[in-house]
């Protein structure tokens, strides 16, 4: 290694090794530094289409065998992929034979095409037809046995998961042996869910596949999710994004087609589609029947919810092989999970200061917990005093941080024993206790707020001379308005402008005038922000923050508010 190099920049230098080359341990070391060791190049995802490998899958020439769906030249890995976390075959199994099988992966989805047969693993035996879908563990030995005519299978696996940490799954751990959803029984599943009115905030009307195992993540796999989607006859789901990778089995519709990120991909009998993570994408029927795909993404994502122990706003992710610090996460857990509207550009990744915000309190989780735990037993005792009914949470591990405190009386029943309480809860917190009719009237969700620092007021306006910047995060119903409307007031402003949803405005009014401060209050919501008064703002009050998104780059309500900060403030 020429060491007397002079370079321009610290990208520019190359992997370091040690000049002692005899010593074989310190031979095998290399070096980078802060200007190179993270900047690495990593292949984008292709918007793909396969259509040679189901062409294979149906050809009668074709012998008995497992027929890949490998992109890993464009992946740049070593190993099978079709995704750095997925990958899919076809299968093909002529009449009377049999096609013996072992995944080094967590499990295999497997979706019936065409014809029938039976699959056994270990003492398990099942028989499979059209249309099918069952699930194998990984790491053991299957046999697929077609019947009088050959059968055509499509299987998804996360080996390239395994391959990446060049891991190797132990047997059963995670299947629950052979588990078979007939399709008789999707049927009757899409019966129910088209039986209910349809919910424009959700994509599209599908059912989702989990097992016992899997029952609390509502995943098929740890990693992966997994299930079949619909649409009627001209219709299309409306344009979204996820952070997840979905590869997608083309089952049935004529006349449909895909939009990934402008593109247009028809959609072919029996193809596999890629659609990468974060592309804007939507699926559209102009056909006269119903359209179905089957749709297999990862998702291995632990949430940073605000009332949570560990909280940034929104986001995050945690994954990890360690047992120490898996065990640590279980401290972690929430004890629902629940639909929430996230417009694009929002939860794509951490940013900088959402980072900040869980470096801020990581150290804190025990202290967290137990106030949290201490307020919630404050609760208990005036609930049992009173005779008034809640949910207890002390013996359920996957709910000893108190997310919420639920109280399950009569409304009436509440507000004769404390009148100044208020009971609307919201819609979340009715699902979240299983969206039974009566439920929104026998219940309400007290607030826990941890209280790791009782002067927020003091601290926040601190931090607001300091850095000019603020962000507040609080649980729902905690006064995060009365704390910001004090912060303002002791900085001393005299323009104020408070930016919020339209439903919201009237109750911000009321607690400005209930608190009286000594500056002027406009208040008005998001796209309204051109009819703003051409004065100069001293403060701009932002609620709901967490929708301006800003990855990959800044969405609209960002701009609008970062150009009235320039301009009039």
């Amino acid at each position: 290694m020429n060491t007397n190099k002079i370079y321009k920049s610290l990208r520019e230098i190359p992997a370091q090794i040690d000049k002692n080359s005899d010593n074989i341990p310190r031979s095998k070391a290399r070096y980078f530094n802060s200007g190179n060791a993270f900047m690495i190049g990593q292949s984008e995802i292709p918007d793909f289409v396969f259509e040679a490998e189901p062409k294979k899958a149906f050809s009668d020439t074709t012998p008995t065998c497992l027929i890949p769906c490998d992109i890993s030249g464009q992946l740049q890995c070593d190993y099978l992929a079709t995704s750095p976390l997925i990958l899919v075959y076809y299968a093909r199994i002529n009449s009377g034979e049999t096609l013996p099988t072992f995944f080094n992966a967590s499990g295999a989805l497997i979706y019936i095409i065409s014809g029938s047969g039976e699959t056994s693993c270990g003492d398990e035996i099942i028989g499979w037809g059209e249309s099918d879908v069952f699930l194998m563990p990984g790491g053991e030995k299957q046999l697929h046995t077609a019947g009088s005519e050959p059968a055509i299978l499509w299987i998804a696996t996360n080996e390239p998961q395994l391959a990446f940490e060049n891991a190797y799954i132990r047997n059963g751990d995670l299947v629950p042996g052979l588990v078979h959803y007939p399709s008789k029984e999707i049927d009757r599943q899409f019966d129910l869910i088209y039986s209910v009115d349809t919910d424009q905030e959700i994509s599209g009307s599908a059912v989702i596949f989990s097992t016992s195992n899997q029952e609390l993540s509502r995943n098929i796999l740890p990693t992966l999710t997994a299930g079949i989607n619909s649409l009627p006859p001209k219709a299309k789901q409306r344009a979204h994004r996820h952070n997840s990778i979905a590869i997608s089995l083309v089952i049935s519709g004529e006349g449909c087609f895909s939009l990934i990120n402008g593109k247009k991909k028809e959609w072919r009998p029996w193809t596999t589609m890629i659609t990468p993570p974060v592309s804007v994408h939507s699926h559209h029927n102009e056909g006269n029947n119903v359209a179905k795909f089957l749709i297999v993404q990862d998702a291995g994502v632990y949430s940073y919810y605000s009332t949570k122990a560990i909280f940034a706003g929104e986001g995050g992710v945690a994954v990890t092989n360690n047992e120490k610090i898996g065990s640590l996460l279980q401290d972690f857990i929430a004890y629902d999970r629940f639909k929430q509207k996230m417009p694009i550009g929002c939860n794509i990744r951490l940013s900088e200061l959402q980072a900040l915000m869980i470096y801020s309190v990581v150290n804190d989780y025990k202290k967290i917990i137990s106030n949290k735990t201490e307020i919630g037993e404050k609760y208990e005792e005036a609930c049992k005093s009173s005779e008034i009914d809640f949910i207890s949470q002390k013996h359920n591990s996957n709910i000893g941080n108190f997310y919420k405190f639920t109280i399950i009386s009569p409304k009436e029943k509440v507000l004769q024993k404390y009148p100044k309480i208020k009971t609307t809860t919201s819609k979340v917190y009715d699902y979240a206790l299983g969206g039974n009719k009566d439920i929104p009237s026998k219940h309400l969700c007290l607030p826990i707020w941890y209280g790791l620092d009782k002067s927020i007021i003091d601290k926040g306006t601190d931090t607001l001379k300091q850095s000019r910047f603020l962000y507040l995060a609080m649980e729902v119903r905690t006064g995060k308005t009365l704390t910001s409307l004090g912060i303002i007031d002791r900085v001393g402003a005299d323009n104020v402008l408070f930016v919020t949803k339209k439903k919201a405005i009237g109750s911000i009014e009321n607690d400005y005038k209930m608190l009286k401060p000594n500056y002027n209050l406009h208040v008005i919501n998001y796209e309204s922000l051109h009819k703003i008064p051409r004065v100069v703002w001293d403060a701009v009050v932002c609620d709901e923050a967490h929708s301006m998104g800003a990855f990959p780059k800044p969405n609209k309500r960002a701009k609008t508010i970062k150009d009235i900060i320039n301009k009039f403030c």
